[in-house]
């Protein structure tokens, strides 16, 4: 691999990949996952990202120092035929498949949940919660939201460091701030899970509640910046200014890390076609990963990085805002409609 073009090539190509794994996984633990243990499961599934970016930014650049790119490339391609593999052997000749408008936010999929795993022991209060009562999420808004609130999470990912440079930290401080972070994020989607599970189906609190969060916590660090920009870049440690940015970043990596799981894993439940439903987030999502690092940069030196932060933080509050419209009740009418029937379209529109 000798030229740009032929990397970006590479690593779209392995892009696939990820497109087909996460509806796929999701569409799996919807098979297999009694309906009072799939938001923990989901949940878990979801701390894969920030779990594993952690360990390949430990792990990978050492390797690759001492034995070149390529092994450490190499390691992209062992670990998921292994995984692909160790999911063939584990799966039940026979198992089962699951149906068209089977999610368990269906009457059908809480019941088949239920009667293909009676041995687990679901708790009473996820029984009650979880046993298809609620509506199904209007798909479209949440694709929508996904893409607004990715803007900020892709942007982290990307510019917390720099910003926490930039307010005066070194940077070995803004690198352990942003792991710790990372860190506590994936306790957090693992607890998250645990709760939604003996939450309602119909509660969007949770989710709305992160959201809010992070908006939040997005502003503490556009405030910060701007302070620190007025006061002309030479600001002493400790000052208000630069504690705002270290703690809206600490506070932004939990929040901004969690709320998109959490967000999946109730689209999933309450969705009749968890795999479509999952594979349009996936949509919105990487386009709003595309898009907002690069919108951030342009918008920081046109206007400075603290306008470029209030910009994420207003995405992630429109974001929040269509994720609460989605929860509204459905028209009357479509209740009178085959769910067989809709198909993708009804799904997104309704």
């Amino acid at each position: 691999m000798n030229s740009l073009p032929a990397l970006l090539a590479v690593v779209a190509l392995s892009g696939l990949g990820y497109a087909f794994a996460s509806p796929t996984s999701n569409i799996l633990v919807m098979a297999e996952v009694p309906p009072g243990r799939q938001a923990s499961v989901l949940g878990l599934k979801q701390t894969a990202p920030p779990l594993l970016m952690t360990v390949a930014g430990a792990v990978l650049p050492a390797l690759a120092h001492l034995h070149g790119w390529r092994p450490a490339m190499a390691v992209g391609l062992v670990l998921p035929l292994a995984v692909a593999v160790g999911v063939l052997l584990a799966r039940p000749v026979g198992a089962r498949r699951l149906p068209d408008g089977a999610g368990a936010g269906s009457p059908s999929g809480a019941a088949r949940g239920c009667d293909a795993t009676p041995d687990v022991d679901a708790a009473p209060v996820a029984e009650a919660a979880t046993v298809g009562t609620a509506p199904t999420l209007r798909v479209l808004p949440v694709v929508v939201a996904a893409g607004l609130g990715t803007f900020a999470v892709a942007t982290l990912t990307g510019f917390a460091v720099l910003s926490l440079v930039s307010a005066g930290l070194r940077p070995v401080q803004a690198a352990g701030i942003v792991s710790g972070g990372s860190l506590v994020a994936v306790l957090v989607r693992v607890a998250s899970g645990w709760w939604l599970d003996r939450r309602p189906l119909e509660d969007l609190a949770p989710v709305l509640g992160v959201m809010g969060a992070a908006v939040v916590a997005l502003a503490l660090v556009a405030v910060g910046t701007l302070g620190l920009d007025s006061a002309g870049g030479a600001v002493p440690d400790g000052t208000l200014w630069q504690a705002l940015v270290v703690v809206g970043v600490l506070l932004s990596l939990v929040a901004a890390w969690t709320w998109p799981a959490l967000l999946l894993v109730t689209l999933v439940r309450r969705s009749a076609g968890p795999g479509a439903a999952s594979g349009l987030l996936q949509i919105g999502s990487g386009v709003g990963s595309a898009i907002g690092p690069v919108g951030f940069g342009l918008l920081s030196a046109a206007g400075g990085r603290g306008w470029a932060w209030v910009l994420m933080a207003v995405a992630t509050g429109a974001a929040m805002l269509l994720v609460r419209a989605a929860g509204r009740p459905p028209r009357e009418d479509s209740h009178q409609m085959d769910p067989h029937a809709r198909g993708v379209t009804d799904l997104i529109t309704k």
